[in-house]
Parts: structure tokens; sequence; C-alpha cells
């Protein structure tokens, strides 16, 4: 019984330290931002990069008919500094390290979208919404 009640203390300890040390830690993220914020909030993508991967691909998806007006991108890498790119004609994200950086990240990505002003899609809805109300009258 001792020993599990030292052994439970150990690792409250353990996890407070951690905690603390990812609360300090946490404004040393690397943000980088995209385009102009407003839109609505459609894409949300988080996950983490391996130790030795060095070229890291996001593809952004948005609904139809919408087009991305801001991109933001937070990587949280205590060692290094990637470069970190939005590339618009295919709507992805790449996180790049260098040759000689070697350290585990995460990351969380954020993309908004807006309407497309003039879309085919949007305007069929229209004329469908159209055509039935005024089959309705």
């Amino acid at each position: 019984m001792k020993k599990m009640v030292t052994f439970l203390l150990i690792i409250y300890h353990v996890s407070s330290v951690c905690c603390f040390l990812d609360d300090i830690l946490q404004p040393l993220a690397h943000v980088f931002e995209y385009g102009d914020n407003y839109g609505d909030q459609t894409f949300v993508q988080s996950g983490k990069i391996s130790l030795f991967e060095k070229k890291f691909k996001i593809p952004i998806s948005v609904p139809t008919c919408s087009e991305i007006t801001y991109v933001r991108v937070e990587v949280n890498n205590v060692a290094n500094s990637p470069n970190i790119q939005y590339l618009e004609p295919t709507q992805t994200v790449e996180i790049t390290y260098g040759p000689l950086q070697y350290s585990r990240s995460s990351y969380n990505v954020i993309a908004k979208t807006a309407p497309k002003k003039y879309c085919k899609e949007t305007q069929s809805r229209v004329h469908q919404k159209r055509c039935l109300s005024s089959n309705n009258i």
C-alpha cells in the first residue's frame, strides 16, 4: 500500500511538472498567417510531425463555391524553427525543416473561407429556389 501511494505521488509530481513546462513553452510556438482574417472557419486540422520528417504537407479542403481568405498555421517546436508556406494554387500548407533539424513537432492549421461571388452552383441553387417559389404561387 505504501509503495502504491509513493508511486501515485511521483506520477502526480511528474505530470504537474509536464503541465507546467507545457504552459511555459506554449508561447514559443511559431505562428504563420496568410490572407485577411475574415470569413467562416471551415477547416481545422491538428497533428504531429515525426522526428525524421523534413517536409510535411497538409491539403486544405474547402466547401464547393468557397475560396480561402485566411490560413493560420501554428507549429509547436521548441528546438527548431520550420519554414512554413501556404501554396495557394494547390491549397496546401507545407512545413519544411532543414537538413540538420531533428525534433518532433505538433501543428494546428485553421482556414477561413468566403463564398465565391460568381459560382455556377450558387447561381443554380438560386434559380432552383426561384422556380420552386414561383410554382407554389
